[in-house]
């Protein structure tokens, strides 16, 4: 019989013997032809009994389970993202719709969706636009919608909600975050046995954390060229990660914005530099210049290969010096190749007169004796 799960939750009807120490059988007889007479005479009267009793079954099982079910969202970062503690997801809004009643502890059945089936083969992501189109509509019979937002303990909870099948999505993602996969859940539950009835479930969906990269650009030396374009490379390997949805979006250092994808090039200038945000956490870089060490400059790097985090920004900084030895210092005149001829004669000329000066100073001393 359809629902006998269900309604074996509703209060059992009480029944007494009724007693007649004065009453015959034959009474007894009468009285229970009668009552035989009167189901025959409903059942000509009330052609629709089957469908009246299969939708008083359904009103009295949701009746009988009205507020006893309840949904706790339990969102967290994989412990390997936060240094070994997992860490509460906080903000992120998820929404939850009824999308079928239950069958059974053990199954699905009666769609609130027409043309909808609903079963353990099931994908909630290919029903998730359909069931949003659903409820943006005419509310399905027997529907019902929730809204769910972490707290600072990365916790929702959902409660007086109906026995039922229910999809749950991620809506809203939380800061530095991609929303998580959509899921199915049902109420209530099963115990691990199997045997008894848990009206009370927490679902665990998987965190999908994201992290920035900056990239930065100086020159420096007396022969720098702040002005030059300087060409970057930046690649991405998603190894570990889920698929990722790129391009991503990227803002440069004068405030201009626009997307990126792994194995584009870029350019940057003296003291610019390149913002990369929301790329999927452990997800590997490797960022380099076309000019590094070239046309006399000397390319200095910091992390130009990293990993991802979403507790740290990631930075790749490039610097590039050069300095040429003819250019002096500023208020010192520059010394060319004839310039040091012309010093070295004038340092013999001064040198030959001042010993000529003292070998005729000698003579003069001499001729006064």
């Amino acid at each position: 019989m359809k629902n006998e799960t269900a309604r074996q939750c509703l209060p059992a009807a009480r029944s007494s013997r009724n007693s007649s120490t004065g009453g015959t059988s034959r009474f007894r007889r009468i009285r229970m032809t009668c009552r035989i007479l009167l189901m025959l005479l409903l059942l000509v009267c009330l052609p629709h009994g089957a469908e009246a009793e299969e939708k008083t079954e359904e009103q009295a099982e949701e009746q009988a389970e009205e507020g006893s079910c309840s949904l706790e969202i339990r969102y967290l970062d994989e412990a390997e993202e936060i240094n070994g503690s997992a860490d509460p997801v906080e903000g992120a809004a998820f929404t939850i719709w009824r999308i079928a009643r239950t069958a059974g502890l053990d199954g699905y059945s009666r769609p609130l969706i027409p043309g909808m089936e609903v079963n353990e083969r099931t994908d909630a992501g290919e029903i998730e636009e359909k069931v949003r189109k659903a409820y943006t509509g005419a509310f399905p019979e027997g529907g019902a919608v929730y809204e769910a937002v972490t707290g600072s303990d990365g916790t929702a909870l959902c409660g007086n909600m109906l026995p039922g099948v229910y999809l749950v999505a991620e809506t809203k993602a939380a800061p530095k975050h991609f929303a998580s996969a959509p899921f199915l859940i049902m109420l209530p539950g099963t115990s691990e046995d199997g045997t008894m009835p848990v009206y009370h479930r927490t679902a665990e969906p998987k965190s999908l954390p994201a992290g920035d990269l900056l990239i930065r650009k100086n020159v420096g030396g007396n022969a720098g060229e702040k002005d030059r374009d300087f060409h970057f490379t930046v690649k991405f390997d998603y190894g570990g990660t889920f698929q990722a949805p790129e391009p991503w979006t990227c803002t440069r250092s004068d405030g201009r914005k626009g997307t990126i994808k792994s194995g584009d090039t870029f350019t940057l200038r003296g003291g610019e530099s390149m913002l990369i945000e929301n790329i999927p956490a452990g997800a590997k870089y490797s960022v380099t210049e076309t000019e590094a060490g070239q046309d006399g400059y000397q390319t200095e790097m910091s992390d130009p290969d990293g990993v991802i985090r979403r507790t740290v920004k990631a930075e790749a900084v490039f610097t590039n010096t050069k300095n040429t030895p003819s250019a002096g210092s500023k208020g010192t005149r520059n010394i060319q190749t004839g310039d040091s001829f012309l010093i070295l004669l004038a340092a013999a000329a001064i040198l030959g007169v001042s010993v000529f000066s003292g070998k005729l100073l000698q003579r003069r001393k001499g001729g006064e004796k």
